[in-house]
């Protein structure tokens, strides 16, 4: 993907692989899978140094890192900022390791669907999964990474 957005904006292709690693972080975040997204992060890191010293080629690295890169939140992360019709936004490389891991909740060993009396339980077990299916779907949706990266 990086080598395909050569000489986009920086902004811009922070969106377009946000929204990749965003995807993909959500769709496993279900399995145990911390380690695995932690690793992500750490081999993209190195693609994206490696992106943005091809696109300055006549600048030095101290000079790249003081542009795109600055301590979010007390951590050293990528980022930018870009003008917009609303004044300057600040876009930041998603962190897929720091996305929470969602368990699978069980059924509970003494609920049976067929029994009346647990109607209650798998009810509000249903209401629960919908609530947190729908706050992904929202989040997702509502994203403007989307909008930029059109």
């Amino acid at each position: 993907m990086l080598k395909k957005y050569r000489g986009i904006p920086f902004h811009a292709l922070l969106a377009k692989l946000n929204a990749v690693i965003r995807g993909w972080a959500y769709a496993y975040r279900h399995v145990v899978a911390k380690q695995r997204l932690s690793y992500v992060d750490d081999r993209i890191y190195p693609l994206v140094k490696k992106w943005l010293q091809r696109e300055h080629r006549s600048k030095t690295w101290a000079w790249i890192r003081k542009r795109y890169r600055g301590c979010f939140k007390g951590r050293i992360e990528y980022g930018c900022h870009y003008p917009t019709t609303s004044g300057m936004k600040l876009i930041r490389l998603f962190k897929a390791g720091d996305l929470p891991i969602r368990y699978h909740s069980k059924v509970r060993s003494d609920a049976n669907p067929y029994d009346l009396a647990d109607s209650d339980y798998y009810k509000a077990r249903t209401a629960r999964q919908r609530m947190h299916a729908r706050r992904d779907r929202v989040f997702l949706n509502s994203s403007s990474y989307e909008k930029l990266a059109a």
